[in-house]
């Protein structure tokens, strides 16, 4: 089996691991084969063994399978929720004698990888290795640009920045805004910062500044009632976390680089967004230090795991969160 027939992804970028994964998929398996060669596992309910013995089966009327096997926890440094043992020696025996009609695909939502484990050294041999790390500044700018290339139209750059800063880190939001104006703008067409005004949804990024600005003030009673608001109106979860870690983090940046003399502009051209937005981060972020910023970015991360793997009621962990930030502007 050629090293590409091995893989394994991992990273905090889903969808990209996702996009990925279809990506060989369409390369190795015609559509009509596909309900009987492709399999997948998780790897918290099974063993690991059973899945190298799924991928040394005959594929079925075909000439070959792929065999995907997620949450390989076994390979980082975390605790992984489950009482499933792996017979990791069953892995290690399949890279040395792979076989050729199958394709396998581990991946981990992980960071990092723990090197110092010998079946990781193995796989980095064996395996084509790729991480995917959570987008952010001009990579997320640029990512836009790539959708809307790919739908067949153009964008500016103020409206691609604005967009990112509108709709957040989400990938998948993204992706689905812009297939959304390139139908708008039509084939060749160019989406303009007034599109995107016009067609992204009710700036829910303005609930997030409102949101914030109840935080600063102490109002959380009134910053919880915001959050039914926007739950109410069906505004995900997931997406209110990534804007707040997005709001959060620009305070945090600005606040950092505005201490070390650099202008609004420069400012702005570093992290990749408008001068207006800076403007106002700098004003919201005056009423917290810069290690509390810190901290509220790193419970958002975590929520947004916990939120992501299903340990946590979404609804719940943003009131806690919101509740928190109660008693570190106290201090």
């Amino acid at each position: 089996m050629p090293k590409s027939s091995i893989y394994l992804f991992y990273g905090l970028e889903s969808y990209l691991i996702e996009q990925k994964i279809e990506q060989i998929i369409h390369q190795r398996l015609p559509f009509e084969e596909r309900e009987m060669n492709l399999i997948t596992y998780d790897l918290q309910v099974t063993p690991i063994e059973e899945v190298i013995q799924e991928a040394e089966t005959l594929p079925f009327l075909s000439e070959h399978k792929v065999v995907i096997a997620k949450n390989a926890y076994f390979l980082t440094g975390q605790k992984a929720n489950t009482k499933v043992e792996h017979e990791i020696e069953s892995l290690e025996r399949f890279l040395e004698n792979p076989v050729d009609y199958s394709t396998l695909i581990l991946t981990v939502f992980s960071e990092k990888l723990d090197e110092r484990k010998k079946i990781t050294k193995i796989l980095k041999q064996t395996a084509t290795v790729e991480s995917f790390a959570i987008l952010k500044g001009k990579e997320l700018v640029d990512f836009v640009f790539k959708l809307a290339r790919k739908e067949g139209v153009g964008i500016t750059l103020d409206a691609a920045q604005f967009l990112v800063y509108t709709i957040g880190k989400e990938l998948q939001i993204l992706e689905q805004e812009i297939k959304k104006m390139a139908l708008y703008v039509g084939k060749e067409g160019q989406i303009d910062l007034q599109v995107v005004k016009e067609l992204t949804a009710r700036t829910l990024e303005k609930n997030i500044f409102s949101l914030i600005e109840k935080v600063a003030n102490l109002q959380i009673d009134q910053a919880i009632r915001m959050l039914y608001d926007l739950l109410k109106n069906k505004e995900e979860p997931i997406k209110i976390v990534a804007l707040l870690a997005r709001q959060f983090r620009i305070m945090l940046y600005t606040k950092e680089l505005a201490q070390k003399g650099y202008s609004n502009q420069q400012i702005a051209s570093q992290i990749g967004v408008h001068s207006y937005v800076v403007q106002l981060a700098l004003q919201q972020g005056k009423s917290f230090e810069r290690q509390q910023l810190r901290e509220i970015l790193s419970q958002l991360a975590t929520i947004d795991f916990e939120i992501k793997t299903g340990k946590k009621d979404k609804v719940l962990a943003l009131e806690l969160f919101l509740l928190s930030l109660t008693g570190m502007k106290q201090k």
